[in-house]
């Protein structure tokens, strides 16, 4: 893995200490073992590719988010895919991870408020659950619903709730951000080989253009 973490922080521009904690960490957190580490720096390249995460801060995302997110059965990919929309929603770092922690524990909590905001539009915890549906799922369903933000955040919490509520919203408007996210997540095999190589050539040609210039003074 020590090989996987070199081209996580070479394509990531973070420490290789940043980086091997990052794969460690995940492998844990979603029981995978080293010969899934290329998976995951895939993954996490190709996540800080499309989103506004870099590599330092998703990691800190994944110790909050990874680990709810592995525990209602989500893979890595739907995980990452998630906390990249409250990444892109202005959420950075242990702030996107503790926020889709409160959300998705908050749709699994079966309290009275919860279910009496959920039942003012027809609708049940279950239908929500994030063991049984991914987060696209649960997006359309709120959005679908016409649920007001107040009754979202009395769901979701406090700390997501705004952010769902938007997400949900543009649901409906036909967004297709997650689904997008997740398809490039799961085909992104070889993103950070490919990465590293092109940090690594925009380096050696940038020297190289340095020194040219040198020899002509």
């Amino acid at each position: 893995a020590s090989g996987d973490a070199l081209f996580l922080a070479g394509a990531g521009g973070t420490s290789l200490d940043v980086a091997a904690s990052a794969l460690t960490a995940t492998m844990a957190q979603f029981s995978l073992g080293s010969e899934q580490a290329t998976r995951i720096t895939d993954v996490f390249a190709s996540a800080t590719a499309r989103s506004q995460f870099e590599v330092a801060d998703l990691a800190e995302a994944m110790k909050y988010g990874g680990v709810v997110g592995a525990g209602f059965g989500w893979s890595l990919e739907q995980t990452v895919a998630t906390l990249s929309l409250f990444r892109d929603a202005g959420l950075k770092g242990t702030l996107a991870g503790t926020a889709l922690r409160a959300a998705l524990v908050g749709a699994t909590t079966a309290s009275s408020v919860n279910v009496e905001a959920m039942a003012k539009y027809g609708l049940t915890l279950e239908q929500i659950n994030p063991q049984t549906h991914d987060f696209a799922q649960i997006l359309r369903t709120v959005g679908e619903a016409g649920m007001s933000t107040a009754d979202i955040i009395k769901v979701f919490g406090a700390e997501s709730g705004a952010v769902v509520a938007t997400l949900a919203s543009q649901a409906v408007d036909g967004s297709t951000k997650y689904q997008d996210m997740l398809g490039d997540l799961e085909t992104s095999t070889g993103a950070a080989s490919a990465m590293y190589q092109q940090m690594n050539a925009t380096v050696t040609g940038g020297l190289a253009e340095l020194l040219s210039a040198s020899e002509e003074f």
